[in-house]
């Protein structure tokens, strides 16, 4: 039961703050995305020869 009011405060939470979660969202996956690009490159057989 606890764990139920829990998960409902913290749903009604991030709904009702979905104007400051979203746009740390968005720039979050696109600091993942830039850092696996990287790494990537990095890994690239190509790109080391140069």
């Amino acid at each position: 039961m606890k764990h139920k009011m829990t998960f409902k405060l913290a749903v009604s939470n991030i709904k009702s703050n979905k104007q400051i979660y979203l746009p740390f969202v968005v720039a979050s996956a696109i600091t993942v995305t830039m850092f696996f690009m990287i790494v990537s490159l990095l890994s690239n057989a190509f790109v080391e020869s140069r």
